[in-house]
């Protein structure tokens, strides 16, 4: 069984941000350099509410980029264990033994409701922290060396909810942890 982090809507949102920046850019050229009748006053609080959206669209564009192509995630559930895929530009592979693993919850409803995304997050417990220290910052994990945890953001995923259900019962009759439901 394997969850996919999906490139669709980064994709689109990446192409959205292109057009965004072409069109600022245009209507930037043409505001300053193309009508001259404007006054100056209006013509360049105009021109900062363009620029400020340019820059903005700028910063859209470095996200949706950085989500499409550096940050490749996926998670392989196998008999002898868990491989995840993650890294930046080429996908490195890390094989965690399913005897490392002490559980996996999977998290919808937390006390900061704002840090917790709507279809929540997959959070690894292992029995030591070595496996963490593998695994660098360019991903969508978020690793805890203390609690040796690894917390995985589904809001970034390509996942049916009915697949929670499966794999709940594929870790049950599978892997010696506990899959733990909120």
């Amino acid at each position: 069984m394997k969850i996919y982090y999906s490139k669709f809507a980064y994709t689109v949102m990446l192409v959205c941000s292109i057009i965004m920046l072409i069109a600022l850019s245009a209507a930037l050229y043409v505001l300053m350099f193309k009508i001259p009748k404007i006054e100056i006053l209006p013509k360049i609080l105009l021109g900062l509410l363009l620029l400020f959206a340019f820059i903005f669209s700028v910063g859209f564009t470095v996200m949706t980029t950085r989500r499409l192509f550096i940050v490749n995630t996926a998670v392989e559930f196998t008999d002898v264990g868990i491989t995840i895929y993650y890294g930046a530009f080429n996908l490195e592979k890390l094989f965690i033994s399913k005897e490392e693993i002490i559980k996996l919850e999977h998290i919808t409803k937390s006390s900061n409701e704002a840090s917790l995304p709507v279809e929540g997050i997959f959070r690894f417990t292992f029995k030591n922290d070595g496996i963490l220290r593998n695994i660098g910052i360019l991903t969508n994990f978020d690793k805890n060396m203390r609690l040796k945890t690894l917390r995985m953001h589904l809001s970034d995923c390509k996942i049916n909810p009915r697949i929670i259900d499966k794999l709940e019962y594929y870790c049950s009759n599978t892997y010696d942890f506990k899959f733990i439901r909120d």
